[in-house]
């Protein structure tokens, strides 16, 4: 990552650290690991951040759990969660599963093209079900069986 790269980052960070951000958008753009820790222990003190979009930033299983446990403790209202092309799988999705069961304001989980199975499609579908104000789960091009892919449609 080029220094203006990472200069972008550290100033997103800072102004979430400072709720003074309304959307986090790192597409493209992978934190390094203590940029990464520097934007989950914002994000759960933030109270402004509505969007959260970490596309193709190489997000692993274990930085999705980070991430997780700071949006348990999270003041802000995010309505929308790109995870898109990343190398998530199921443990990344056992661990969103987990947060979005119950999350008062997240409607929308974009996780497509990355390498969920059915172990972790079946979390997230339980999740989905269980809470009613979740609207949107994109499973598009991971690595769920076609009855899963089929289950997640009905839902």
């Amino acid at each position: 990552m080029s220094h203006t790269s990472i200069a972008r980052v550290d100033a997103l960070i800072v102004s979430v650290q400072n709720s003074s951000a309304a959307s986090v958008l790192l597409d493209a753009k992978p934190p390094t690991p203590v940029q990464f820790e520097a934007l989950c222990a914002g994000l759960s003190v933030n109270e402004t951040v509505t969007t959260l979009s970490l596309m193709e930033t190489d997000l692993s299983d274990s930085q999705l759990k980070m991430l997780c446990e700071a949006l348990k403790t999270h003041k802000a209202p995010v309505s929308m969660l790109n995870l898109e092309y990343n190398n998530l799988g199921d443990q990344g999705a056992l661990a969103l599963a987990s947060l979005l069961g119950d999350h008062p304001t997240i409607k929308s989980v974009l996780l497509a093209g990355n390498h969920v199975g059915d172990t972790g499609a079946d979390a997230l579908l339980l999740a989905w079900k269980a809470n009613k104000r979740l609207h949107k789960i994109d499973l598009d091009m991971n690595e769920c069986s076609p009855k899963t892919v089929k289950d997640m449609a009905q839902r």
